[in-house]
């Protein structure tokens, strides 16, 4: 019996995961130097990161259609830009100040 409640939750947790789409990309200042933990995520919803060391980011979502990706980071201004979530999608962006 445990058996079977395992493989049944792995597969829910399987299908769960093949339904999102996975947004990354990489935010760069004006001098092409990556920007270490700015904020990046979808407006409207609780999808989001921070970048990395390297300003590295990768989100997972399962939202569809068009959505709306925002970069923050101190001191620069936002970036905004529709995305259409049908596909996987690679962004880059590049901060101002």
């Amino acid at each position: 019996m445990k058996v079977v409640i395992c493989a049944l939750t792995f597969l829910l947790l399987f299908s769960d995961l093949t339904a999102q789409i996975i947004i990354s990309g990489k935010v760069l200042d004006q001098k092409q130097m990556p920007l270490p933990g700015a904020n990046v995520f979808l407006q409207g919803s609780y999808d989001g990161t921070t970048t990395d060391s390297l300003g590295v980011f990768s989100i997972k979502s399962k939202l569809k259609g068009i959505q709306t990706l925002a970069v923050t980071f101190i001191g620069y201004m936002p970036i905004i830009r529709k995305l259409d979530l049908d596909y996987n999608t690679s962004v880059d962006s590049y901060g101002s100040r």
